[in-house]
């Protein structure tokens, strides 16, 4: 790879997709981060699919126009290229950490390993360990909304409702009337997770990696830093305002409940109940109609569970979108692959061509010649032609 080469990407599309996938593994990560730089994050991982992968050297890069950029930041024209510039910094410092008490696991690595600025295009480049996380990732996941994520006023508020997003599902096999969740999570954790206690001074990091089941509560006590070490400092100045803006600004009804132990009755936990609003909204009104943008969601997420989460979230919009969402569509053309699963290689392929085609579950010919579709090959413009021109 030369010295300073700009990965040309004219039009790269996060702005085409609201929806985007990140790994449970980078939002349960520990590390301190400014609001600007989580949607710099945000913003790469909507684009994934137009990123590039460098066999090279393993690398998977990301390049947007610094102008497309500042608009999806609504950057100040005056200060916009210092603030890239001190994100770049940022971004390539911070080590990230997860850990696991389940499987007794943890796992710190830097995420990006390289970002700059060249010729009006800004790249970041992924750690290579991280390339199966972020570009094949087929479980440990979440669907978040771009549009959500940028319109955030606050760094707590971004972090808390992507953990708590995080932990909104049935586990699996687990079926469940209405769509309120639970989730307890340690004090002193999130704290870390949220940047409250920042995990990458040493003293905080090795106590963190040290241990395959990390003592949260000495990392936070030992912690050179005290930011809202008060409980009812951190009440107010983070939990509330954060829980606010997620409830005006999101799909998300949040409350919470401290968890107290020990004397004095100390808070060491919260309890959170996250409900999302359509089903309240459904629940107080059973005639409300989904808006299209939920209606789209719950076709992707029928779609998702039809291959029993085997495809990635741009296949299964692909699939979607050719069938103009419509479902009855998509599951004759799943019935028809399931009769004929035998001698289909490429499932993305053959639902498009069964969708566009309108193949019956007979046999034939005619199907057999599509099973050389490239998977890849397919684009949206195409697509929304075909749309257009069969409505």
């Amino acid at each position: 790879m030369d010295e300073l080469t700009v990965y040309e990407n004219n039009e790269v599309a996060p702005y085409e997709y609201n929806d985007y996938i990140k790994p449970n593994f980078l939002i349960g990560a520990k590390f301190r981060s400014t609001l600007f730089d989580n949607k710099i994050m945000a913003i790469s991982l909507a684009g994934i699919g137009d990123a590039k992968l460098d066999k090279e050297v393993g690398v998977l890069f990301y390049s947007i126009k610094a102008a497309k950029l500042k608009k999806l930041l609504k950057g100040n024209n005056s200060s916009f290229y210092t603030q890239l510039d001190k994100a770049a910094q940022r971004l390539t410092g911070y080590t990230m950490g997860t850990s696991n008490p389940e499987t007794k696991s943890f796992d710190y690595m830097a995420v990006i390993t390289r970002a700059y600025y060249k010729k009006g295009v800004f790249t970041i480049e992924y750690n290579p360990r991280m390339v199966d996380y972020i570009e094949n990732i087929k479980k440990n996941f979440t669907i978040l909304n771009l549009e959500t994520m940028l319109s955030f006023n606050s760094t707590y508020a971004f972090r808390i409702y992507e953990i708590l997003k995080s932990k909104a599902f049935f586990p699996k096999g687990v079926r469940k009337k209405g769509n309120t969740f639970k989730a307890t999570i340690s004090l002193s954790e999130l704290k870390l997770c949220i940047g409250i206690v920042d995990a990458g001074v040493d003293k905080v990091k090795r106590i963190l990696s040290d241990k395959k089941n990390p003592d949260y509560d000495k990392a936070v006590e030992l912690a050179p830093e005290k930011y809202y070490d008060d409980w009812d400092d951190f009440k107010r100045y983070v939990l509330d305002t954060a829980i606010e803006e997620i409830n005006e600004m999101t799909d998300m009804c949040v409350t919470y409940e401290p968890v107290r132990s020990g004397i004095g009755g100390k808070t060491v936990e919260i309890e959170f109940i996250m409900t999302l609003k359509k089903d309240i909204e459904d629940e107080e009104e059973e005639t409300t109609e989904m808006s299209e943008e939920e209606y789209r969601d719950h076709i992707l997420d029928e779609i998702y569970e039809m291959f029993n989460g085997e495809l990635k979230l741009k296949d299964v919009r692909a699939i979607a979108t050719v069938a103009n969402y419509n479902l009855d569509k998509v599951k004759k053309a799943y019935d028809i692959y399931e009769n004929n699963k035998d001698m289909c290689e490429n499932i993305v392929g053959f639902m498009i061509a069964a969708i566009r085609n309108n193949y019956t579950k007979k046999k034939s010919k005619k199907i057999n010649s599509f099973l050389d579709y490239e998977q890849r090959q397919y684009n949206f413009e195409e697509i929304e032609e075909f749309m257009l021109a069969n409505n």
